[in-house]
């Protein structure tokens, strides 16, 4: 086993400030358990089953846009903005949900804590129905060999291996014990043969980074890294890469690090500085997207699409985000994308003025919702459809949220109709791409 210490510890969190966050984190991801509970009381609803409606089907066209010429790119997009329409749309139960695809069909599957929730496999083309089933599970973000099991004295986590040869699996013996809430802000991801497990260090220690077999479930390394609450880790052809998500971490006092390891390799590299703040980060290949904000003093913020390629974190282009939501860490805010480096990246936007608002954290709530396109080869963004207000545009919020769309059959589809700001959803729409 090697150990690496970069000698960084991460910045202590005062625990209020931590609970807080937690909140936050719990908001964007749609796991607030209670909501549910509290509508179940006061007896709002709506009726089970499917069927469709306002646009559902056809919809009515979008109007003209002629609002947003005044945005870099937006007056390229006016024409295909004109056509833009809902294609189909399907209402059901409210209730916490995660979208997917499962056997060429959508599904929506109830997040934990909405008990008696089908899950559902909907036609990509109708938006009808296929299958509900009661006996699901809720989607996780663990993979299926990490095992976290929550006991009184906090969160033990081990890993189930698999041995290729025999086929036999085994449970390994704990390889941490958290403090429950502690485990929220941490996280693993699996890839090349190996778990990647990331510890939030409780207060005033320091975080580490765990590497076990998904062989023999041996731990390889540990590093410690000082990456802040809820890092991004990804895993592409150059090795494992982690940085600091929108939380930020000690090295982001004032640029964030993203660090690398090597395929096989036992060093943690601090391969390039990146922002104040990492909004979304995804991985393809060689390269690695991501949506970088930068202090900019007065002026609060400059957000920017990169990119980088190799395992030396080389800049491709780092090209100015000026269709994008802005970003806040308050409640209820922040956003991710959804699609691939070949169909490009997807995203809900709503401002007024056709660019990325100056104020952090702004939505114009007049403004009809649309769905943006991030270019990959360049990062230049452009619209790409538009949903009015009057065209069912207030059953969106302005930004988008983990596990809420999936691109698939040549559409964009996106859960929508909250109910009474809870992390509850009512419809899914399908947008055209």
């Amino acid at each position: 086993m090697t150990w690496i210490d970069p000698e960084v510890r991460d910045a202590p969190v005062p625990e209020i400030e931590v609970l807080i966050k937690e909140a936050r984190r719990r908001q964007r991801k749609r796991q607030v358990r209670a909501a549910g509970a509290l509508l179940a009381l006061v007896g709002v609803g709506c009726g089970a089953g499917f069927g469709f409606f306002g646009n559902g089907g056809g919809g009515r066209r979008a109007p003209n846009g002629g609002g947003d010429r005044g945005a870099a790119g937006a007056s390229s997009s006016v024409a295909s903005l004109s056509s833009a329409r809902v294609i189909a749309s399907a209402s059901f139960e409210p209730a916490g949900y995660a979208l997917g695809v499962r056997h060429g069909e959508i599904s929506v599957a109830p997040e934990g804590g909405w008990p008696g929730r089908n899950c559902l496999l909907l036609s990509p083309r109708t938006l009808r129905v296929v299958t509900a089933n009661r006996r699901c599970t809720a989607p996780s973000d663990l993979p299926r060999g990490v095992v976290v099991d929550d006991y009184a004295k906090g969160d033990q986590v081990r890993v189930r291996s698999r041995n290729p040869a025999t086929g036999k699996t085994k449970l390994s013996a704990p390889l941490m014990t958290l403090q429950n809430w502690f485990w929220a802000h941490s996280g693993a991801i699996e890839g090349d043969g190996a778990f990647w497990i990331y510890e939030l260090g409780p207060y005033r220690h320091r975080s580490s980074l765990i590497e076990v077999s998904a062989t023999t479930g041996a731990l390889l390394h540990r590093f410690y890294v000082p990456a802040g609450e809820e890092p991004f880790m990804k895993i592409d052809a150059d090795g494992f890469w982690i940085t600091q998500s929108g939380y930020g971490g000690t090295s982001c006092a004032r640029s964030c690090t993203l660090w690398h390891v090597a395929p096989g390799g036992d060093r943690l590299v601090p391969e390039r500085a990146l922002g104040v703040r990492t909004q979304w980060l995804t991985v393809s290949g060689h390269s690695i997207y991501a949506d970088v904000l930068a202090a900019a003093g007065d002026r609060g913020f400059t957000q920017t699409i990169w990119r980088l390629e190799g395992d030396r974190a080389r800049v491709v282009y780092r090209t100015p985000a000026r269709l994008l939501p802005s970003t806040d860490f308050g409640m209820g805010t922040g956003y991710v994308v959804t699609g691939n480096a070949h169909r490009g990246f997807f995203t809900l936007t709503q401002l007024g003025s056709g660019s990325t608002l100056a104020g952090v954290g702004g939505c114009a709530s007049t403004a009809p919702v649309r769905l943006i396109r991030i270019d990959p080869a360049t990062g230049t963004q452009s619209y790409v459809a538009t949903v009015p207000l009057a065209d069912d545009g207030h059953a969106f919020d302005c930004h988008l949220y983990s596990d809420q769309a999936v691109l698939d059959d040549g559409a964009f589809f996106v859960l929508a109709g909250e109910i009474n700001n809870f992390p509850e959803y009512t419809q899914v729409v399908r947008l055209p791409t």
